[in-house]
């Protein structure tokens, strides 16, 4: 009877407003249901609703239709009251177990009297269902669940409880979660409202949730909680000495202790001649500069390695872009091979692209690796990049290293050819790990491409996979190491250096002066 007729709408304002609104439309447009303290829905006539929808929408505000046909807690459901009650004549209400707020009474209720006249009042009338929860609210309830597979009024009575200050009252905030969501209609979807409601304050029967299933979790720690930090490790104290002095005044204290004018009024800066008003201020300067001075040299950080968990091998799957360039020398193309056959012998498809000098131009060189995808059977899993073995300088710009030209234009000229798989950065020796490169120095053309490929991480963290620095040999300990990293089995770590005993991560640390003296000539001052 109603169905084609009608429609509904729901309008994110308070009710006041949308009853002005809706006034001058002759009784075509009703208010259904006021749900929250800004959350009306709007029934009637479907052509009106729809108008209506439009010109909120037309003047920012995000109304929007409901998925009906028929028009709820209007007008129309008169037609159909008396089919109503005589469909419903016989249903015969008890009273129920559960106490029973009414949206249509406004009020608790026995249930026994939800007879037809009550039903058709409830799809007739408007849905107060925002001045039930101020009712509940204004009487001390804090939790509220809405049982459904997919929950609509969760965030209306939150409204109504922030606008009712019962979020922070001295009876506690209230909790307002559901059961499922629309998508998450499993157990893990309840089993995770349940442990919301239950931070909350609402414990559920755990007995009943856990039964048939162990019960002997995991204690918690005895301690806080400790929050893991970004990048920053704390190794010490920041400051030296534990005198209470500055680092660097055990001249003045033996100067003063053992009656060395010289040196006491050279450490000064005054002359043995200066009256104690001359002194006494020089004094209080020079203690305040010491004690800058030592506040300064707390500041200091360092970078060191840290060893990092072996783990179990890993294989690589899928097709690897594996770079290098042409006409190096014979030692870093032999090392250039050996690196791409462990791959290869890791499970990998490896494809080899060697660069010569003229595609170090990222439009030459997007074209050259989309004729490469072209000839690829599948998606790029990961591209090595072992351009950085290459210390020749570019024989345009004799300044800047081959490798580091090449790899600006393949950061750039990879997103032009739409390649997002993670990439990695190769070198060899471009950074020295204490105890494991005991007289190996650091080659400043590879060292260079680690601060390059510092920025490309920031400024393309969604294709980047990291820099690895490759030990002097790829035996089998360290290949097995090295395929580990590319597989992802270093986790976050993205600035490895590969070593015979381990896999190392960069790290930076306090290196505060401690008790030696700054060897320095400067005055710390300003900002």
């Amino acid at each position: 009877v109603l169905a084609g007729r009608g429609g509904m709408a729901s309008v994110p304002l308070p009710v006041d407003g949308v009853r002005e609104r809706i006034a001058s439309s002759d009784g075509c447009l009703s208010v259904a249901a006021v749900n929250g303290p800004s959350s009306t829905v709007v029934s009637g006539d479907v052509d009106v609703v729809a108008e209506l929808v439009d010109g909120f929408v037309a003047e920012g505000v995000r109304a929007r239709l409901i998925e009906v046909d028929y028009a709820s807690h209007s007008s129309h459901v008169e037609e159909i009251r008396e089919r109503l009650l005589a469909d419903l004549v016989g249903v015969a209400p008890r009273s129920g177990t559960v106490p029973f707020f009414s949206t249509v009474t406004g009020g608790w209720l026995d249930t026994k009297v939800l007879d037809a006249e009550y039903w058709y009042r409830n799809l007739r009338e408007t849905v107060e269902f925002g001045n039930a929860t101020d009712t509940l609210l204004g009487e001390g309830f804090r939790f509220f669940v809405e049982p459904s597979p997919h929950p609509v009024l969760t965030f209306a009575v939150q409204q109504s409880a922030d606008a009712a200050g019962a979020t922070d009252s001295a009876q506690g905030p209230s909790v307002v979660v559901g059961t499922l969501r629309r998508g998450e209609g499993g157990l893990d979807r309840f089993l995770t409202s349940l442990g919301e409601a239950h931070t909350g304050g609402l414990s559920p029967d755990w007995e009943r949730v856990f039964a048939g299933h162990r019960t002997d979790g995991v204690p918690l720690p005895t301690y806080p909680f400790q929050r893991r930090p970004y990048w920053l490790e704390d190794t010490g104290p920041a400051a030296g000495g534990t005198s209470g002095t500055a680092s660097g005044d055990d001249d003045f204290w033996e100067a003063l202790g053992g009656g060395d004018l010289d040196r006491f009024t050279t450490t000064l800066g005054v002359t043995p001649e200066d009256p104690l008003n001359v002194v006494l201020p020089a004094l209080a300067g020079w203690r305040t500069a010491r004690t800058e001075r030592s506040v300064a040299d707390s500041w200091r950080y360092r970078v060191t390695w840290s060893a990092l968990p072996e783990g179990p091998p890993a294989a690589l799957g899928g097709t690897w872009l594996v770079l290098s360039s042409e006409g190096q020398s014979e030692d870093a193309a032999r090392r250039a091979e050996a690196t791409a056959d462990v791959l290869e012998q890791a499970g990998a498809a490896v494809v080899r692209v060697r660069l010569a000098e003229a595609e170090a131009d990222r439009t030459v060189l997007a074209d050259r690796l989309r004729t490469a995808l072209d000839a690829l059977p599948g998606e790029v899993a990961g591209v090595l990049s072992l351009l950085g073995l290459d210390e020749r300088p570019h024989s345009a710009h004799p300044s800047v290293p081959l490798a580091t030209a090449l790899s600006l234009a393949l950061v750039q000229s990879l997103g032009d050819a739409g390649i997002d798989a993670p990439l990695w950065w190769a070198t060899r020796g471009a950074v020295s790990v204490a105890g494991e490169d005991t007289g190996s120095p650091v080659s400043a053309p590879q060292h260079l491409l680690w601060g390059l490929g510092r920025v490309a991480a920031l400024e393309f963290p969604q294709r980047w996979g990291g820099l690895i620095d490759l030990p002097e040999t790829l035996d089998t300990d360290t290949a097995a190491r090295l395929c580990r990293v590319l597989a992802g089995g270093a986790g976050d770590e993205d600035q490895v250096a590969v070593r015979a005993t381990a896999c190392h991560g960069r790290r930076l640390v306090r290196s505060a002066l401690g008790d030696s003296a700054p060897q320095r000539g400067w005055r710390p001052g300003g900002t």
